[in-house]
């Protein structure tokens, strides 16, 4: 999810659905893990699109849960992977560890804080990121590489290692 309150443009903070159904698979071939997949009611087609690709192997909470509600099964997780959004920072409050997909925003602002190991951002290094500037991202002349050149395997591999300690 990338925030309500970015409506009709958070689709420039979301890291591409399909890698988010091979990571899930990724997660569910190598541990006895279960998935959860929050989001709003905007986002709920994307939601639905992760559990379809996952054989219903995911729970779809999408626009089902108040904010009250929401905190209390966050609070259960061990894990969060998320992109950039406000979820980071209630998962920080609640303790939880995170991974977090940066894109065209700049994580040393509006990332997980205070840096520490239980919080990994997973981003890429372009000449042009952090882009997102005065509350704006200009039109992309990159395809948005800054998210979709972030492997599965780069995101798994962080996941993995949060799970260790």
């Amino acid at each position: 999810c990338g925030g309500a309150s970015w409506g009709k443009n958070a689709y420039l903070k979301h890291w591409p659905k399909e890698r988010f159904v091979e990571l899930c698979k990724k997660i569910l071939d190598n541990y006895s893990a279960k998935i959860l997949l929050f989001a709003d009611m905007e986002e709920k087609e994307t939601v639905d699109y992760i559990q379809k690709m996952l054989d219903n192997r995911a729970i779809n909470l999408a626009g089902k849960l108040s904010l009250l509600e929401y905190l209390a099964l966050l609070s259960k997780l061990d894990i969060l992977i998320t992109n950039d959004s406000g979820n980071i920072h209630m998962a920080n409050a609640l303790g939880i560890k995170t991974v977090s997909i940066f894109g065209p925003v700049d994580e040393s602002v509006y990332g997980p804080y205070p840096k520490n190991k239980n919080h990994i951002v997973i981003k890429k290094d372009l000449p042009c990121r952090p882009c997102y500037k005065s509350f704006r991202i200009p039109e992309c002349n990159y395809d948005l590489n800054c998210l979709k050149g972030i492997s599965v395997e780069e995101v798994y591999l962080a996941v993995k290692s949060l799970l260790k300690e």
